[in-house]
């Protein structure tokens, strides 16, 4: 960890993203770092000082774990905004769906946005089970284009949160 907190960089924009494969198919984007797959392990993100707080944003699969996940790295960055993870994303992206088979389920922290919430319930299907729709289903050019239109809206973050 030591190491990847001395890089020797100044990225104006990071992405987390949950998985590896969306991360090493994303495109060279000038002035983005991406970080990839650290699960739980989401308190390395304290530790770089080269990640700019207030351009950071956060694309997960769009089920359950994601958004524990999204909300556990928000104790870490504040400001940190979702990727394709609001109500619409669900819709759009429920025929790339399955329902969700989990053992176990944390309960997301209080920080998720009004939106992620609702895109949170909007994943309870009919019978009480849940869909999931994991990001390496979703195209990688569409979420390029989503962080393309978000970098370029400036300041991510600027929905109220549940704990509000």
């Amino acid at each position: 960890m030591d190491e990847f907190a001395r890089l020797q960089i100044h990225p104006d924009t990071v992405l987390i993203v949950e998985n590896k494969e969306p991360a090493l198919a994303w495109s060279d984007t000038t002035g983005l770092a991406v970080i990839h797959s650290l699960g739980n392990h989401l308190d390395v993100l304290h530790c770089l000082p080269w990640i700019p707080h207030n351009r950071c944003w956060y694309w997960g699969d769009l089920d359950r774990h994601g958004f524990t996940l999204i909300s556990r790295a928000r104790t870490m960055i504040p400001k940190l905004a979702s990727l394709l993870m609001a109500p619409g994303d669900v819709e759009t992206y429920r025929p790339l769906g399955v329902e969700e088979d989990l053992d176990r389920y944390d309960q997301p922290d209080s920080t998720l946005t009004l939106a992620e919430a609702k895109a949170l319930a909007a994943l309870q299907l009919t019978d009480g089970k849940y869909l999931r729709t994991e990001q390496e289903r979703i195209p990688i050019s569409d979420a390029e284009h989503a962080l393309e239109q978000a970098r370029n809206l400036g300041q991510p973050n600027t929905m109220r949160s549940c704990a509000d």
